[in-house]
């Protein structure tokens, strides 16, 4: 017999896990095609490796927009063999795709500061860096086609392009809650904004005080995502409406900051992680679907979490 679509969910979920529980993987999934593995390295391997010359003309190179396409009918079909079908290989394929509507590029600068000035200009939901290079003039990461259009627009970019070289296994230092020093005298953490509304554990703001970018997990209001009542039959049905309903709220809560107020790490089931500046979280603080931020508590590898939808 073959498993239901349920037991493939329990089956991923199990997998997961053991992987967040052992070594570091070498190779993952491409977050963003259902098909492609990447081999992962260390951030100061990445930062070796540099950036492509740029051997086209204009700014974006036209493979951008061409493997943007690529992956919309990809994951489109996947998705139609699915509902047609039921076909459980077509679940797992679209199961990989963490960051649906991306492709993983290369964003060649003018200079080293226009990094921070780049990523203002870009929605979050527009663009998760990955890498931000301490030396060349640039930066990798996961953009959508609206954010590849601004690019080729901003006077401060000077070429984007397809990364096809390892991705970094890790993000910027993260201060955990077990690596937070003891309060200080008259800390005042807890009065700050968001705190005594229970919207912001005050454990973000101590932290902030030791790095400009903090790792945390935002959880969102979910009380708008469809609930399952039906037969076992229906669960495919559903499990795309809510999808669809997920990736739409977590795409509104992004779309309020800037991608340099919030890099997006991965999601989960209680929301986003990422690194967040204290600009970002006063406008999250701020936003009605945000129930709360908290500093990130050390269950997992970062950026392999033991949920499905985590980023590698």
């Amino acid at each position: 017999m073959r498993p239901s679509c349920v037991s493939v969910c329990l089956l991923l979920a199990g997998v997961t896990t053991a992987v967040a529980q052992s070594r570091p993987s070498e190779v993952t999934g491409d977050p963003n095609d259902p098909a492609k593995t990447r081999t992962l390295i260390t951030r100061e391997d990445r930062e070796r490796l540099g950036l492509n010359p740029k051997n086209w003309t204009g700014v974006v190179h036209p493979d951008v927009y061409t493997r943007l396409e690529e992956l919309r009918r990809t994951v489109a079909s996947l998705k139609e063999r699915f509902k047609k079908d039921k076909d459980e290989e077509s679940f797992v394929m679209l199961h990989r795709v963490k960051f649906e509507r991306t492709v993983y590029v290369q964003v060649q600068l003018k200079s080293k500061d226009a990094q921070r000035r780049v990523l203002a200009g870009l929605k979050a939901s527009e663009f998760h860096a990955k890498y931000l290079f301490e030396g060349p003039a640039g930066m990798v990461g996961y953009i959508t086609k609206e954010g590849v259009d601004k690019l080729a627009r901003n006077p401060d970019v000077t070429g984007v392009c397809l990364d096809d070289k390892p991705i970094p296994n890790a993000g910027p230092k993260i201060i955990a809650k077990d690596s937070l020093p003891p309060p200080k005298p008259g800390d005042t953490s807890s009065e700050q904004p968001g705190v005594k509304e229970g919207k912001v554990d005050p454990d973000v703001y101590r932290a902030f005080e030791l790095t400009d970018r903090v790792y945390v997990t935002v959880s969102l209001l979910r009380d708008s995502l469809p609930r399952f009542s039906g037969s076992p039959s229906e669960i495919p049905v559903w499990w795309e409406r809510y999808e669809q309903a997920e990736k739409q709220l977590q795409n509104r809560v992004l779309s309020t900051v800037s991608a340099d107020d919030f890099m997006l790490w991965g999601t989960d089931v209680r929301g986003m992680n990422g690194y967040i500046t204290r600009e970002g979280l006063q406008k999250l603080i701020k936003d009605p679907d945000v129930q709360r931020v908290g500093l990130w508590r050390p269950r997992s590898i970062p950026g392999r979490s033991n949920d499905r939808r985590s980023s590698p």
